[in-house]
């Protein structure tokens, strides 16, 4: 029966159709779990395993499991592989841990890794990265996988999808979701319904907006909670301020242009200069124009505010909004004052 098991595989293996680049007039199926099967014995069998204990607890899990949706069966083809290949499993236990966010595992370096083994784990990695919000790693690894070289084709596009709309990569993002919505195959509920509002939103998304402001900010503060200070997040800083900048240029142009002719449209109660010198005169007598002097103590901190008002403005700001916000402002202020 373990014969039977092992080289059924690697006949089968040898008419599987070759993998190609899914076109986005092409419809994406998840493979059948027998055909997963066959294809994960058979990548196991090109590892090098030759241990019958673990070849024996293979064919177990694989009887004994009863995963049927895609994201089921990626997972068991995860585990087949981490149960023969002993780094692999070390990499799937330490993406089981919640670790402090500057400690991410990584994936294994196989030499001649079959196609299975890359573009399955590849998958399992992204989806790992992409929910500890580490979007540009995950990406980077998603990107290198064809959605027909992965038994869950729906959580590699989903997730590719999700790092880049979080990344502001319009174009990409909407053709990623596109591809999945409409040419998958058995995409669960709640990917559908996410990537169609990841969709509304991406297609809403305006250049030079104070939308694309926000999500630059909430992806500098993103990065921040990552640890991470360096150069990306530098430059993610100061294209926050030129778009700050040119908003505002954009605002103040608006107003400056947008003034006059609210008078003049009323007509005839329009008055000449001289008219004015005459309606300024109290009737009966003329004022002589003094006014008694107001001493005004400019006893606040910030503004006109005392402190207590001060404390308590400067509180709702951090409340309201991110903490490397006050920082962009601080830094555009420091642009003005130059």
């Amino acid at each position: 029966m373990r014969c039977f098991a092992i080289c059924r595989p690697l006949l089968l293996a040898c008419v599987l159709l070759p993998m190609t680049s899914v076109g986005e007039d092409k419809t994406i199926t998840p493979p059948d779990r027998r055909d997963v099967q066959t294809e994960v014995m058979s990548a196991v069998a090109k590892l090098g395993i030759k241990d019958e204990a673990s070849l024996d607890s293979v064919t177990r899990l694989w009887q004994e499991s009863k995963a049927g949706k895609s994201r089921d069966v990626l997972d068991l083809v995860v585990k087949t592989f981490a149960a023969v290949h002993p780094e692999t499993s070390r990499f799937v236990d330490s993406c089981g841990y919640v670790q402090p966010s500057y400690k991410v595992p990584r994936m294994p370096k196989l030499e001649d890794a079959p196609l299975a083994y890359k573009a399955n784990v590849g998958v399992f990695y992204g989806r790992y990265l992409a929910q500890r919000r580490m979007y540009d790693e995950a990406l980077a690894v998603l990107k290198s996988i064809e959605p027909d070289t992965t038994v869950d084709p729906a959580t590699l596009l989903f997730f590719k999808g999700v790092c880049q709309q979080q990344l502001l990569q319009k174009d990409e993002g909407l053709r990623t979701l596109s591809l999945l919505l409409k040419n998958t195959v058995g995409v669960p509920v709640s990917y559908r319904q996410v990537a169609q509002l990841m969709e509304y939103e991406l297609q809403n998304l305006e250049e030079k907006s104070l939308d694309e402001v926000s999500r630059l900010m909430g992806d500098v503060g993103r990065r921040l909670d990552l640890g991470r200070g360096g150069q990306r997040v530098q430059k993610r800083e100061t294209e926050i301020v030129a778009r700050l900048d040119e908003i505002i240029k954009k605002l103040e142009q608006q107003q400056g242009g947008g003034g006059g002719g609210g008078a003049a449209a009323q007509g005839g109660n329009q008055n000449s200069p001289a008219d004015a010198a005459q309606e300024s005169r109290v009737k009966g007598t003329a004022g002589k124009g003094d006014a008694d002097e107001k001493k005004i103590a400019g006893k606040g901190g910030w503004g006109m505010l005392d402190k207590k008002a001060e404390t308590k403005a400067r509180e709702s700001i951090k409340r309201k909004f991110p903490s490397h916000y006050s920082e962009a402002i601080k830094r555009y202020n420091l642009k003005l004052a130059k």
